[in-house]
């Protein structure tokens, strides 16, 4: 070899030293970086007709396994599908609140029911009936609290799908913005890796909105397609919409497309946000107009006509339905505005008398407080529309069965989510072992530095040879 090679052979070995130093220092210094993909310096041997002639740079490449990376995002979207749902079963629960506190539904029956049975005791004294209409306030307050909850959620909810439609139709066109640049900078002989790492923390945010799957493409372009098999982007990115429905539909290039288990769309923060619009939030709604139905029904003294509770609309739950009710719930006004104080005596003595009775007749507030306990099938609107699945139950017991219901539903999500994180968590982990190793990185730059030193030293060597051979 002569001295020209070897010097140009160093060279080309300082050269590439000097680049793995710099990829090597990259990954360092992004070891907590979310979405950094770890660096990897190609070389070959470098042929000069059929000499050796150093070392050649091929390429860095972004180290990655997609498979795992896409099982990982698929826990992710189904995690986040069953956490908004707990988020917002969660607030409804705090609303009806826990039995036995302050405040909580069924603790507002049990001071009612307790205020019925002292004024059934004592029906003479004013102090005791005002508690009663007190109490029944309470619990109306309660009900119509716990159906405003329930609307804040489901405006709250169709807020949220909307913003999430936006957000991912958004995100997909970044992604088609990405892969063309990606392209020409590929087609150009640049390293786009940073982009990369871009847009892998894109392509992650879209995971959580709906599971998918990537797909590699020439000259680092990727396709995305949902776990169902609905193209999000190959080559252009799909448009996202919600349909004129009511409800409104997801759509994708104006074709609707199902979120439920087995639809195209299935899994993710959107499915699981429609899931609560369409399926949770009114169930939670149907139990809790049921239950003031039931209510109205126990303490209607003479059928039609109205009783204690009532309706603010006047409407026939057997032709009307009873959507709603819960928030129309009221109490009988016990007597006409502008009276100064409710005709409390009219819980003793009839809620339409025209004057007051005997002030030691009790029977009708011994009426009200069995309604409250009477073993009853569930009041319904028309034939097999009852909510509640029990026989026959005291009103507590509907009452206490509506919080139960919710109670098993939020388990079941929650079963769920400690599934999903914990699946997450260790494919995470698996990831994590692809990812950089910031003692694994020292060693190489170790050997780099070794390299480095190697090189000079031939090129020392190859100019003192030179000086000696100018000095003769």
């Amino acid at each position: 070899m002569s001295i020209n090679s070897a010097l140009t052979a160093a060279m080309s070995g300082l050269t590439a030293n000097a680049r793995k130093a710099e990829t090597v220092s990259s990954n360092i210094a992004n070891a907590l970086t979310p979405g950094y993909g770890r660096r990897e310096l190609d070389l070959a041997a470098r042929i000069a007709g059929n000499s050796p002639a150093g070392v050649r740079i091929t390429g860095e490449r972004r180290i990655a396994d997609l498979a795992l990376t896409n099982d990982r995002r698929s826990a992710d979207a189904r995690l986040a599908e069953v956490r908004v749902q707990i988020d917002a079963l969660a607030d409804f629960d705090r609303v009806l609140g826990q039995p036995g506190a302050p405040g909580a539904l069924t603790t507002r029956i049990a001071t009612f029911e307790a205020a019925l049975t002292e004024a059934s005791s004592r029906p003479d004294q004013p102090v005791r009936l005002e508690a009663v209409a007190r109490t029944a306030g309470d619990l109306v307050e309660g009900i119509n609290r716990s159906a405003r909850s329930l609307d804040a959620a489901a405006m709250d909810t169709d807020q949220r799908i909307e913003d999430t439609v936006r957000r991912l139709d958004a995100a997909l066109g970044e992604v088609e913005r990405l892969n063309r640049t990606i392209q020409r900078q590929t087609l150009r002989g640049e390293q786009p890796n940073g982009l990369m790492d871009q847009r892998q923390r894109l392509i992650d945010s879209i995971a959580d909105i709906v599971p998918l799957r990537e797909v590699q493409r020439p000259q680092g372009q990727i396709a995305l397609f949902t776990e169902g098999g609905a193209i999000l982007l190959d080559g252009r990115a799909a448009t996202v919409s919600l349909s004129t429905d009511s409800p409104p539909l997801v759509t994708l290039d104006d074709r609707e497309v199902g979120t439920g288990t087995g639809g195209l769309m299935g899994g993710g923060s959107l499915a699981g946000l429609i899931a609560l619009r369409d399926i949770a939030l009114p169930e939670m709604r149907a139990g809790l107009d049921n239950l003031a139905l039931d209510l109205i029904d126990r303490f209607r003294t003479d059928p039609p006509a109205e009783g204690l509770f009532r309706d603010a609309a006047g409407l026939d739950p057997a032709t009307d339905g009873i959507v709603g009710l819960a928030g129309r719930l009221v109490l009988h006004p016990m007597g006409s505005p502008p009276a100064p104080a409710p005709e409390v005596w009219r819980l003793r003595d009839g809620l339409d008398a025209a004057a007051p009775g005997l002030p030691g007749d009790s029977s009708l507030l011994r009426t009200f407080a069995d309604a409250l306990e009477d073993l009853r099938p569930p009041a319904a609107a028309t034939p097999g529309t009852a909510w509640f699945a029990a026989p026959q139950q005291s009103f507590t017991g509907f009452a206490s069965e509506l919080q139960s219901r919710l109670g098993g539903l939020r388990f079941g999500l929650e079963d769920r989510a400690t599934f999903f994180a914990a699946q997450g968590e260790g494919l995470r982990d698996a990831e994590a072992r692809n990812g950089v190793d910031t003692d694994r990185e020292m060693q190489a730059l170790l050997m780099i530095e070794r390299a480095y030193a190697a090189n000079a030293r031939v090129i020392k060597a190859a100019d003192e040879m030179l000086q000696r051979l100018m000095a003769l």
